[in-house]
């Protein structure tokens, strides 16, 4: 902190040290000039010693206005030497202020280098992750989904969203690849597809599992982040899936016409999610939770989907099976608990009798009707 070199004398008024020692001389020098001007017995020996003057009293009297003029001198030079050295100091203390205030500038212009270097390089790595998920061979579609995983793990609030984004995407894409070499091996059974057929309906499946895993780790910590965000996986390939290391967060998302056909799927979170006409052929959900889940026109054909321990509370299920196939549904409530579940009418023999008490009947867009099943 600086040092004050003036000192208030009178409010609003400052003097320095100084000036404060000049004045005292001129006023020792002007009240000399006077006394000398108004009283020139001044300068007699009689105003010094008396009217009868001994010359050691006049001496003496002279002696201590010496004195006192050189203890003035002194006096002086002392104010304007402490004067000289808190300039000083004020001085150095500004100048130690400026130094600090440059360095504290340089600092932030460093720091600030600093971060836009980091996010130079992050955009780097999103960039180069996103090109790596483009490319057409599994390994470097796989390297670029680690890659993004990491970079929005490190830096949630910059990249969570874009890296969900990214997942969503790769999810569909890989998903309508499967579709794609279903399609053109339609008149072909799945045995008899070619080895190079199989291992790309693999790899990309295998691809669209690791997104999902990705998806759901990141899930776990930063959904927040998503604020008004509804994820999509539309036409998503899940079968076969199991032997993931995370419970699946696919709350609130888009699942329509996903397939889940012979996966095995434990404590998933399907809360609020969209599942429109997928297809659960010998999938297995166990203890997952689908409250407050549209599940509308799910496709079974065979009696071996089951949810095992999952909950249904304010979800809503029918399917889309022909009534010649009615029999495929029975095991899928089996052993789940449905209090809460709205039905479908046509699909309310799913329940056994038992637990139809516990469930609400609905039209086949969702809307409770007003009676109970008897």
């Amino acid at each position: 902190m600086a040092l004050e070199k003036d000192k208030p004398v009178v409010k609003g008024i400052t003097i320095s040290y100084r000036t404060l020692g000049k004045v005292a001389c001129l006023i020792f020098l002007a009240t000399a000039i006077l006394a000398i001007g108004f009283w020139p017995d001044i300068m007699s020996l009689k105003f010094w010693g008396g009217s009868d003057p001994a010359f050691g009293d006049i001496f003496r009297n002279i002696g201590w206005i010496l004195v006192g003029a050189i203890g003035l001198v002194l006096a002086y030079e002392r104010t304007n030497t402490a004067s000289r050295q808190a300039d000083i100091s004020n001085d150095q203390a500004v100048i130690a202020n400026e130094q600090a205030k440059t360095a504290n500038k340089q600092a932030e212009t460093a720091m600030e280098n600093l971060k836009l270097a980091e996010k130079g390089h992050n955009l780097d790595r999103f960039e180069k992750s996103a090109a790596l998920m483009g490319k057409e061979d599994y390994p470097s579609r796989l390297a670029g989904l680690t890659l993004m995983f990491e970079l929005a793990k490190e830096h949630p609030k910059e990249y969570y969203l874009l890296a969900q984004k990214q997942f969503c995407a790769l999810i569909q894409l890989t998903g309508r690849e499967v579709s794609q070499i279903k399609k053109r091996n339609d008149d072909v059974s799945e045995k008899n597809m070619s080895s190079e057929d199989h291992l790309e309906i693999h790899a990309a499946k295998r691809l669209g599992q690791e997104a999902l895993t990705y998806f759901s780790k990141l899930r776990i910590d930063h959904i927040k982040l998503e604020e008004y965000w509804t994820p999509e996986m539309i036409g998503a390939q899940f079968s076969e899936l199991e032997d993931i290391d995370v419970k699946l967060q696919l709350q609130g998302v888009n699942l329509s016409h996903a397939s889940f056909n012979k996966s095995k799927i434990v404590m998933g979170n399907f809360r609020a999610a969209i599942l429109y006409n997928c297809s659960v052929e010998e999938a297995t959900f166990y203890k997952c939770d689908f409250s407050h889940a549209r599940l509308r026109e799910i496709i079974q054909f065979k009696n071996t989907c089951r949810t095992t321990g999952s909950t249904f509370k304010g979800a809503f299920f029918s399917t889309n099976n022909p009534r010649a196939m009615s029999y495929s549904f029975s095991c899928f409530f089996q052993e789940a608990s449905t209090k809460g579940l709205c039905i479908a009418e046509k699909d309310i023999r799913y329940i056994d009798q038992e637990h139809q008490g516990t469930v609400t009947i609905c039209d086949e867009n969702g809307k409770p009707k007003h009676f109970k099943p008897a």
